[in-house]
Parts: structure tokens; sequence; C-alpha cells
């Protein structure tokens, strides 16, 4: 056996451990692993080295990790996180950050994929969608080369897991159709004329119910109205009676909730009905004024309003998913908006695993390094049921993971 030489190997890798304030600067370890190098009958055999998820870089799962923690669900810019890795005696360029975060959804668009097909499974399904600013190469009205592009997100009750999609930023219903193809089962959400088209039967197998929230909030915005304030007190009776219980708390059963819903509901809701048709034929009403038209807006959900209470499992309004977007909206607030296009697709893929992972309860740092350091060398055509296990609702740690 003969050997040959030694070569650097470079793996920068993020060590998760309990830390003080003053412990911050080894949050971040340098390994250097020398690799050796030694023929044997005219082979070059080369020793193992830690293993890397993106081609030609020297960066471990665990610091993309990191970096996707904290700029998708804390919301900090890149520049920050540059910044803040700088202050303790960590160099990298923002850029760098970003190329990292963009190259790994290589590794996860298979995945992102499943989530989808995941979330479609769900028998009970929430939509809705938020803004984000994007530049692009056409100026606008104010010579700015920056537009408003949507993210779409859906997200799975029973599942607990979210799918964010963004395709150009196109709010349009031809995207939408692409998200929802092939699902059967209940969806819930606010008004917009794609999601209408739900409930109007143009397409088979899906039962919408509407977002109580969305019709109260415009009774909230006017309450100094009586008329008004009398519509907010009954719909505030709804949410009172139904927070009296929750499921899975002192042995309250779906089954049960059911119940309780059909005793308490129908006379609430009889009660509202009249009151907004009240208003409704009132000729001292102005038809342009706000109040007719919060009305006319509740009438003309009324049809979706009873269904939320046929089953015991719905909720009364859209106001998990909307909690869901308060993270769309710190970042745009903090990093004002998103390089590219694919800058919005990088952050749909982020989002729902971020998401996804706070509502299953699994850390979203050990998950991300994870799933980067295992998939990376998974094929690309790598069926998508492969993938099922590693979404958050059932993902369990690599027993080989540092």
């Amino acid at each position: 056996m003969v050997w040959k030489r030694f070569l650097p190997y470079l793996c920068v890798r993020l060590i998760p451990q309990n830390l003080m304030f003053s412990n911050f600067c080894h949050l971040l370890k340098k390994e250097i692993h020398r690799v050796a190098l030694y023929s044997k009958d005219g082979t070059i055999i080369s020793g193992k080295a830690p293993v890397t998820p993106l081609q030609n870089s020297n960066f471990d799962g665990s610091f993309i990790a990191f970096c996707a923690q904290m700029h998708y669900m804390y919301s900090m810019p890149m520049n920050r996180i540059a910044s803040w890795l700088a202050d303790n005696d960590f160099r990298i360029g923002r850029g760098t950050i970003g190329g990292l975060l963009s190259k790994a959804t290589a590794v996860f668009s298979r995945l992102h994929e499943c989530l989808r097909q995941a979330v479609l499974e769900d028998s009970y399904i929430s939509g809705d969608e938020t803004f984000h600013k994007v530049r692009v190469e056409e100026k606008n009205d104010k010579g700015l080369k920056i537009k408003k592009g949507y993210i779409w997100d859906l997200v799975a009750h029973h599942l607990r897991l979210a799918y964010f999609f963004y395709s150009r930023g196109s709010r349009s219903e031809k995207v939408f159709e692409e998200i929802i193809e092939g699902y059967n089962g209940t969806f819930q959400s606010d008004a917009m004329p794609v999601y209408r088209k739900l409930g109007d039967g143009k397409y088979d197998g899906i039962n919408r119910i509407a977002c109580l929230q969305h019709i109260k909030r415009r009774f909230i915005d006017i309450k100094e109205i009586p008329k008004a304030a009398e519509i907010l007190r009954l719909f505030n009776l709804l949410y009172d009676r139904e927070h009296r219980h929750r499921i899975g708390r002192d042995g309250w059963t779906v089954a049960d909730n059911l119940r309780w819903r059909e005793e308490y509901a129908p006379p609430i809701l009889a009660r509202i009905e009249e009151k907004l048709n009240a208003v409704k034929t009132d000729p001292h009403v102005p038809a342009d004024s706000d109040l007719m038209g919060a009305v006319k807006y509740a009438l003309n959900e009324w049809e979706w309003v009873p269904a939320i209470f046929s089953r015991g499992d719905y909720d009364l309004d859209n106001n998990l998913i909307e909690r869901m977007q308060r993270l769309v909206s710190l970042l745009r607030r903090n990093s004002l908006f998103f390089g590219s296009h694919k800058g919005g697709e990088t952050a749909a893929m982020y989002l729902s695993l971020v998401v996804s992972c706070r509502l299953n309860g699994v850390n979203v740092m050990e998950y991300i390094s994870d799933i980067l350091n295992r998939c990376a060398s998974w094929s690309p055509t790598t069926p998508l049921e492969q993938y099922r296990n590693l979404l958050p609702d059932r993902w369990k740690r690599s027993e080989t993971a540092d």
C-alpha cells in the first residue's frame, strides 16, 4: 500500500446547543477534515469525509437550516444574518446565504410536491392568499421594477400540514386550479370569486364552507352603528358558545361537539339572518353605506355558513391559515421584496416546511438539516411516496444525524 497525499476537506457545521448570550460565538463550528488518498494494486482509494448536500459547497445541511430558520421563521433579512455571523467571527456574504437557500430547493422540490399531495388527501382544508413584493424586469407606473406578487397557501386541518405556492406572483383562477386539482373534500375560505366558484358546483367533489371571521370583521369596523353592533353581538354569541368546549379537552369528542353545535347554533343563526334581512329591506339604510355593504357581504356568503356547524370538527373561521400568513407579513416588512420570481418560489418551499413543522411541534432547524443531508443523494426521479414519511407529521430524525 502506498500513501500518496492528504487533501484538506472543509466542512461548515452549525452545532445546536443550549446557549447563554455570551456563548453565541460557539454556535458555529468550522471543521477541517483531512482526507487520506492511497493506492493499492493500481486503485486509488479515498477516505470518507462528511457529506455536504450541495455540489461544490462546503456547507453542511445544519448551516443552511440555520439560515432558513432565521430568514423564513424569524423574518431576519439575509444582510442581517450575515452581520450577526460576522459579529461572531464567521464571515459570509448575504449573496452566499441567498445562493445556499436557493440551491437547496433542488433537494426540496420533490418533497414540496409530496407535501401538496398529502394536503389534498385531507378531507378538510382551508385556503387563502397573501402578497409580497417582487422585483421584475418591467417598470411599474412609478418607474420601479417592483410589483405585487401573490403567494397561495393551503392548510390541512387533520394532518396539520401547510402548503405554500408561488407562480410568478399570479392570483389568477388558472393558478388556483393548478393547486387544487384532484381535491375532494371540504374547503374553507373567504369570499374571493375564485373560491366562491367552489360552492357554485364548478368543482365536483368539493364542498365549500364560509369564514365567519371575514363576515364579522365588516361589522367590527362599523360597530358604532347600533344595527351593526346588534349583529356583531350575535356573532360574538356564536363564538362564546363554541369556546365553552374544546375537542380533546376533558374527553370532549368531535361527536360531542357536533351535538353541542346542533343545540346552540340554529337559533342564533336564525336571529342573525333575520337581522341581516331586516337591514337589507330597511329603506332608511343607504344602499352605498358601510352597513349595507357589510350586510350584503354576509348574505352573499350565508348559503355556506350553516354548513360550518354540520360537523363537529370544522373551524368557525380561517384564523389558522391567517396566523400562518403572519410569517409572510413579517418577511414582507423586513426584507421588502423577493429578488425575482425564483425568490418567491424559494420562499414558498421554505414557508411550507417551516409552518408544517410548527403545526406539528417539530424543531424547524433539526428538520431542515436532517432532510437536506438525507435527501441530497436521492435521485430526482425518486417516487413521491418515498418522501411521505419525511413530511413533518411523520418525520423521525435520522439515526445517523449528528
